[in-house]
């Protein structure tokens, strides 16, 4: 955030707004910053954080009806920050800003999502962070499994509809750009599974169902320091992983060890390749639907 970036300059007009009105002076510096204010899937005022990378929406307010944590920090730094790191917003004067705040999210509208919602038993969302932690660039001497895995899914296939990873060592990112069908295929698989909580019923069958669920579930990526993104192609259904090194962090019900670590007394490491001369079976688990399913009979 720009506020641990670098000291602003103030002019002593703006200074003096700030200690005679601090409240007015902080609300016109979110607006220039197009912050966003709205409801979140629970109906609760939330704003967004649009420079934040583990997590983008948060909400205003706890349970007891006590400005979160998050908030208070933000709306600190940033008077701290449009102040030139000489002035502090007060208790009271951040009380009474969030009550404008809060009328604000009221008016924003509703974005569909939780900012807490619960992952436990979404095979789609663990698999995908174990398969994501399990990555290495073309650079690296060592591959990791997801990169066997996905040598193996993709084979001899064209050139273009080959995966692409890539590490950026200035922003300690890695990218992965593969076909969402392979992405599938890849989690599916037996080694993956194996160090996923998550029943794998869960795990939708149909193409489109996994894609779509992948985009419901962008914001909880960026919690544990992905970037989820679909997008559609001549060649079809793509997916990007950028996987953000410094914040990336499986969440604690994921059976996902770090890079270098021991195996989990669950299961191998997302490092440890458990079928590495083994393909893929062709079993009903594994094969693609690209139609919805059937509803059972009655």
């Amino acid at each position: 955030m720009d506020t641990q970036v670098s000291k602003k300059s103030v002019t002593a007009e703006d200074l003096k707004l700030a200690k005679d009105d601090p409240v007015n002076f902080l609300f016109a510096k979110l607006q220039e910053r197009a912050t966003d204010y709205c409801l979140d899937g629970d109906d609760k005022p939330c704003l967004e954080i649009k420079d934040d990378p583990a997590q983008k929406l948060y909400r205003l307010m706890d349970d007891q009806g006590k400005p979160t944590q998050r908030i208070r920090a933000f709306l600190r730094g940033v008077y701290r920050y449009e102040t030139g790191e000489q002035l502090h917003l007060g208790i009271a004067e951040m009380l009474l800003l969030i009550d404008y705040l809060l009328e604000e999210a009221f008016r924003g509208g509703r974005k569909m999502v939780r900012t807490e919602p619960k992952q436990e038993g979404d095979f789609n969302f663990e698999s995908v962070v174990v398969f994501a932690n399990s990555l290495r660039s073309a650079e690296d001497e060592t591959k990791g499994l997801g990169n066997n895995l996905l040598a193996k899914i993709v084979g001899a296939a064209d050139e273009r509809l080959k995966p692409k990873i890539t590490r950026n060592v200035e922003h300690q990112t890695l990218v992965a750009e593969l076909r969402t069908s392979d992405l599938w295929r890849a989690v599916n698989s037996p080694e993956i599974a194996v160090q996923v909580q998550a029943d794998k019923k869960t795990l939708f069958n149909a193409i489109n169902f996994f894609s779509r669920r992948l985009a419901e579930l962008a914001d909880q990526f960026r919690k544990v320091g992905l970037e989820v993104v679909l997008s559609h192609r001549d060649s079809g259904s793509w997916v990007k992983i950028t996987r953000q090194d410094q914040v990336f962090q499986p969440d604690q019900s994921i059976l996902v060890t770090a890079d270098g670590a021991g195996s989990s007394s669950s299961g191998p490491s997302s490092g440890t390749n458990i079928n590495a001369n083994k393909t893929l079976e062709q079993t009903d688990d594994n094969r693609i639907q690209v139609e919805a399913p059937k509803p059972a009979a009655a």
